[in-house]
């Protein structure tokens, strides 16, 4: 099945390539900022994510095939969400929506137990400091109404 685009192609980067929530609209738009940002950021495919590439049918009238792509530049490895259509000229990206995941350099530390807030949970700390209150006096009540 054969789509006609009626609807300009969009890529939506966040943090990915702009390090910035931009948007592109448009071939011309699009075309340019993708020849100077996948250049400038070394960007490289690493290869398909789940779930597969699939055919999707949301109205009579549309088809497009989506997939997930994960990707590195320079700075962070990312992924791109892109749904691409078969026209008269063949497929093209129609919404292309690429996603900063994490800095390559930085990596996320995972916390040692719970919600950490400092060296200790959360929950640790919360237990440490009922434990080392001793109040002369408790009210119970405080005047609510």
């Amino acid at each position: 099945m054969r789509t006609q685009l009626t609807r300009p192609g969009v890529w939506r980067d966040k943090l990915a390539f702009t390090w910035d929530y931009r948007t592109f609209n448009f071939r011309d738009a699009i075309k340019r900022a993708a020849t100077d940002l996948f250049q400038a950021t070394g960007a490289k495919v690493a290869g398909l994510l789940n779930p597969a590439p699939a055919l999707q049918r949301p109205y009579p009238d549309i088809a497009f095939v989506q997939f997930t792509l994960d990707f590195n530049t320079k700075l962070v490895n990312a992924y791109a969400v892109i749904n691409a259509v078969y026209t008269k000229e063949g497929w093209k990206i129609w919404t292309m929506h690429t996603v900063a995941e994490n800095l390559l350099d930085f990596p996320e530390v995972p916390p040692a137990d719970g919600h950490m807030t400092g060296p200790s949970s959360w929950e640790v700390q919360r237990a440490a400091a009922d434990d080392a209150v001793q109040p002369q006096v408790v009210i119970v009540g405080g005047g609510q109404k």
